[in-house]
């Protein structure tokens, strides 16, 4: 089988590229607030971020940007489960104690798995040591199009 959405990863100057923040804050995010776990302990290699984190550090940003403290917002971030809500196609509640403050996953979770399917294609394939080309840029969206209709049943 090909691989998927799931099994890639990007790094975190990647990341901090697609949610328009730079690297540093998130780093202080990250060091200071606990924003999302560290995918590399102790292996002296960069930390690497899989679909569902950059769903997670997507709500953190998009609390901070409505003023929320970094804190609250990471907190607000973590017992969000954005993952499931896009996949499930709901929004994101970013103020849980107060006013509901909606956030739709929507359109920022099509736009990722868009971009992670590109990180499919132009990653070397283990298997043959070549880069993995447009079939498995349409492999990787066509199983993603399967896995967001069977959780949208």
């Amino acid at each position: 089988m090909a691989r998927t959405i799931d099994q890639q990863t990007i790094s975190t100057k990647a990341l901090c590229a697609f949610l328009g923040v730079k690297v540093e804050a998130f780093k202080n995010w990250r060091e200071r607030e606990g924003l999302l776990p560290d995918r590399a302990p102790g292996t002296g290699r960069s930390a690497e971020w899989r679909f569902g984190d950059c769903l997670t550090a997507h709500v953190a940003v998009a609390a901070m940007q409505r003023g929320h403290s970094v804190r609250a917002a990471v907190q607000v971030a973590h017992e969000a489960d954005a993952l499931s809500a896009f996949m499930a196609g709901r929004p994101v509640n970013l103020n849980p104690e107060g006013t509901p403050e909606s956030l739709s996953m929507e359109d920022f979770g099509r736009e990722l798995a868009d971009w992670f399917c590109h990180h499919v294609a132009a990653t070397l394939d283990p298997a043959t040591g070549h880069y993995a080309g447009p079939r498995a840029y349409a492999e990787a969206k066509a199983h993603f199009e399967a896995q967001l209709a069977r959780c949208r049943k």
